[in-house]
């Protein structure tokens, strides 16, 4: 809960996992009381927005001339072909006009061991429209892609094949992430994103993004109370919005 600095009703900040099994999925009675209490939700971007998965789809293309295979050498991109085939049951020929960062969206789902996973943000969105409440966004998609044009692609095909040669534990860390967040143990949460091969996605996805973000909240709350919903790896830290807000003024604290 977000108090103080002269706001007229308190906000609130939600830390969401975009991808969760069914059976890790919790959503608490504080945590709908929150949400009722909010005029308005606002995730990262505005998940409402017609055009929003056209703009995403439109940055993730490739307009270089080169090909995806281009990217790799023959050997890994016949694994990498392999890997879409046997863990998406995806022909990668689909997506052969696609940047190689456009990748890691669909490898980070294929850890998965369960066949029912489910999304906070679409959850929290149904039910925002049900209540009639305001759906908007922190920023908008054109601003996470330059995040990730920043990125060498060097780095990102380093990445892909370290997943597909099943050198990343990805999957053992997604348990421990998820044991965290059930345990609504934030600090852990960050801690455990804050390791080695994570170091380059947390400067760029979450401390920039927060810094960036804070001043767009502050906006929105001296307006309507606001239910905030955001990955859950954005609360905590030097850097993470709660520490943020209460470096401005605010009270921020836990509902229990």
């Amino acid at each position: 809960k977000i108090t103080g600095t002269e706001i007229p009703r308190p906000s609130y900040v939600f830390g969401t996992m975009h991808l969760i099994c069914k059976d890790d999925y919790i959503w608490t009675i504080p945590m709908k009381k929150s949400l009722k209490a909010a005029k308005e939700v606002c995730f990262e971007m505005d998940m409402d927005d017609p055009s929003l998965m056209m703009e995403i789809a439109n940055g993730m293309v490739d307009y270089s001339g080169k090909q995806l295979q281009d990217y790799f050498s023959p050997e890994d991109y016949q694994l990498l072909a392999q890997y879409f085939s046997d863990s998406l049951n995806m022909n990668i020929a689909m997506i052969a006009q696609l940047k190689p960062a456009a990748l890691i969206s669909f490898l980070a789902s294929s850890g998965f061991k369960c066949s029912n996973t489910v999304s906070y943000e679409s959850n929290i969105m149904r039910e925002a429209k049900k209540m009639k409440l305001e759906i908007t966004g922190l920023e908008r998609p054109g601003e996470q892609l330059a995040l990730l044009e920043s990125i060498p692609t060097d780095t990102i095909i380093t990445e892909l094949m370290q997943i597909v040669r099943g050198k990343t534990s990805s999957n053992e860390e997604y348990h421990h992430m998820v044991k965290a967040y059930r345990s609504q143990d934030i600090a852990q949460l960050h801690e455990l994103m804050s390791t080695e091969e994570n170091k380059i996605s947390l400067n760029a996805f979450l401390d920039e993004r927060n810094i960036k973000w804070i001043e767009r909240m502050e906006e929105r709350m001296d307006q309507q109370p606001v239910f905030f919903a955001v990955g859950a790896g954005h609360l905590w830290g030097d850097n993470g919005i709660l520490n943020l807000l209460r470096s401005k003024g605010y009270k921020v604290e836990a509902i229990k």
